[in-house]
């Protein structure tokens, strides 16, 4: 007769709550990649503590985008190649995906569009295998959209607008939505249609959620600098400083630096010069602190522009040699035109 053996069954792992998820992915991102064990990268195989990692990622991309590019970067290369098992169905693709997304907005803010094109096409490959991937797919157009508006190629991004907002409604995604008609908005005031971009900047205002304070004053620094683009400096003071009440509690400082490079520009309007100068240079700070020097450059071009206006001719040209190797780096062509 046969001998009956006794297995020890296998003990599954404890489930860990939305608590505990959260705070295992705050460990892992304050903890210095050098610093990390093999147990704290072991733990993103939780899908809840990746999903906490990546609204930790998705919060800090403004405040640190050259970090973040890298530790997206990281964390991307960490799963795709152990060939982990995440969560019961398409987790993984799903994850992928969002750290290339993530990856591929802030190369896009550091002025990188080779890598971050490279980088959303590797989310649009990560997204076509997840179970519901349109909404997904339709993020991602708009962040190639956002990349030709910082290549200036304007048309397509007009061109490309309408079908992405008729995606954004039928998908019921009425945040990316407000973000195309802004960026619909930017676009057409770079090519001087000046009264149909203000429009969609005031529908944009009134239809904000107050919540959205992030994407409220945006609207409201391009409001109040087309208001001192025709004079009306009162009402452009006035509109700073409603978006400056919203960005005080708001810890995003690359909007607050842009609205330090608009208040420059409205004092250049004013014909204040030297005071543009002096809130020039303070946003470029700004900029160069979160690591965007692509930025930094073209304000370089700015200030440069203002002080040869001044007779300081001198400055100037330390300013255009500081810049010229960014935008020959970068391909910054219409910047390179206007330094020359």
């Amino acid at each position: 007769m046969g001998r009956l053996l006794e297995f020890k069954a296998a003990i599954e792992p404890i489930p860990l709550s939305r608590e505990e998820a959260s705070t295992v992915a705050r460990s892992f991102f304050s903890t210095p990649n050098s610093a990390r064990s093999s147990d704290a990268w072991s733990s993103l195989v939780d899908a809840d503590v990746l999903f906490a990692l990546i609204s930790i990622l998705r919060d800090e991309m403004n405040r640190s985008p050259l970090a973040i590019s890298e530790e997206a970067a990281r964390i991307h290369d960490w799963i795709s190649k152990s060939r982990v098992k995440v969560g019961m169905f398409d987790e993984r693709d799903y994850f992928l995906g969002e750290l290339s997304l993530i990856a591929g907005v802030t190369f896009r803010h550091l002025g990188e569009f080779d890598a971050a094109e490279k980088w959303l096409e590797l989310a649009e490959a990560s997204f076509r295998h997840t179970l519901n991937p349109a909404p997904l797919a339709a993020r991602v157009s708009y962040a190639r959209l956002s990349i030709r508006f910082d290549q200036r190629q304007l048309e397509r991004v007009l061109e490309g607008v309408p079908s992405l907002l008729v995606s954004f409604d039928r998908l019921g995604m009425p945040a990316e939505r407000r973000k195309t008609q802004f960026l619909e908005a930017m676009s057409l005031k770079q090519v001087g249609e000046n009264a149909a971009s203000l429009a969609s900047f005031e529908a944009l205002r009134m239809d904000l959620p107050s919540e959205d304070s992030a994407l409220l004053s945006r609207v409201l620094i391009e409001i109040g600098a087309e208001h001192a683009r025709v004079g009306r400096f009162e009402e452009a003071v006035s509109v700073y400083g409603e978006a400056a009440d919203l960005l005080s509690t708001a810890n995003d400082p690359m909007p607050l630096a842009h609205l330090k490079g608009t208040i420059a520009e409205t004092y250049r309007l004013k014909g204040e010069l030297h005071v543009a100068v002096d809130c020039y240079r303070v946003a470029m700070a700004e900029f160069a602190r979160l690591g965007m020097e692509t930025t930094v450059a073209y304000y370089r071009i700015l200030v440069a522009e203002v002080l040869l206006m001044v007779n300081r001719d001198r400055e100037a040209e330390w300013e255009i040699a500081a810049a010229l190797p960014v935008v020959e780096s970068h391909n910054m062509i219409p910047d390179a035109v206007v330094a020359v």
